[in-house]
């Protein structure tokens, strides 16, 4: 093998992901020094030497540089560690500053027991984080739900009752502002499938959301209160996720309560979940093996 045969990524016009350049650089310059330094002319000490220097290039130099070893690369190839800009992570933080504070005086601690909800708090970790594993989780749980949502509020706009998900976006007794809050159930599903689009579909986010759903469900059934509940705060959320039923006045009656709340789950899992989590697998790339920031920390 001839030095000029060693992959040369600005020659080819690709923006290779760092781990992917790390192996390959450390293969190609392995196979090219076995094949040239192993003949007896060539010192064993001189052998060493080279090793090194390529354990060097690999490990910490040229793969950790700011261009990741391309200082002569065209621009397209000196690839920026975030894939989620910057302006886009203050804005996700910016509205939860706003929303969060609102929601906690207007409903109380509780709201945020809403899948939708919750999503909303992990979409915006996620993107921090550029966690594909999160997003991917939110999506899960949400994307099929949310267009229910968007249905139920747009019938209502045309004077139709639906479901009775978006009722409370047409009660006057809530400010205004505090109802067009709400509205990010819009804009949710479209920014994380943007997010997706970037960080790919992590296919473990399926049994992931399970659990966070589990979760959420157990909490809300136990330790909320249900359909038809008569409370000093009429804000504060009762039948949340909908454990007893879409009449918020009170409990359906046509099963064993309990064993409503476990088909009512399954039967999310069966129908929203499950069908989500095979298209996303299907349209969106996977995440890169091992991605994930490395943080450099130091302790001495």
């Amino acid at each position: 093998m001839e030095m000029s045969g060693f992959f040369n990524p600005a020659a080819h016009g690709l923006q290779i992901h760092l781990k992917q350049v790390a192996v390959l650089a450390e293969t190609r310059l392995r196979l090219f020094a076995s094949r040239h330094l192993n003949g007896q002319d060539v010192p064993e000490t001189q052998r060493v030497v080279c090793f090194k220097q390529m354990d060097q290039f690999v490990d910490n130099q040229a793969i950790n540089h700011k261009d990741r070893g391309f200082h002569d690369a065209p621009s397209g190839l000196k690839m920026s560690h975030d894939k989620i800009p910057l302006a886009a992570k203050v804005a996700g933080t910016a509205f939860l500053a706003v929303l969060v504070p609102i929601y906690l005086h207007t409903y109380g601690p509780t709201n945020f027991l809403w899948f939708c909800d919750a999503a909303l708090l992990l979409t915006v970790a996620g993107m921090w984080l550029e966690s594909s594993r999160l997003i991917s989780m939110c999506a899960v749980g949400i994307l099929l739900p949310q267009c229910l949502w968007l249905a139920d509020f747009g019938s209502n706009l045309l004077g139709i009752h639906l479901l009775g998900l978006t009722s409370y976006m047409f009660d006057r007794q809530l400010p205004l502002f505090t109802r067009a809050l709400s509205l990010f159930h819009g804009w949710l599903p479209l920014l994380l499938v943007w997010l997706l689009v970037r960080l790919g579909y992590d296919k473990r986010a399926l049994s992931a959301w399970t659990g966070v759903a589990a979760g959420l469900g157990f909490v809300g059934y136990f330790f909320t209160p249900p359909a038809g509940a008569h409370l000093a705060n009429p804000n504060l959320p009762i039948n949340i996720n909908y454990l007893y039923g879409f009449n918020d006045q009170q409990p359906q009656h046509w099963v064993n309560q309990n064993l409503y709340v476990i088909l009512w789950l399954g039967g999310l899992w069966l129908v929203a979940f499950l069908p989500t989590h095979l298209a996303l697998r299907k349209i969106f790339a996977a995440p890169p093996p091992a991605a994930g920031r490395k943080l450099p920390i130091r302790f001495f």
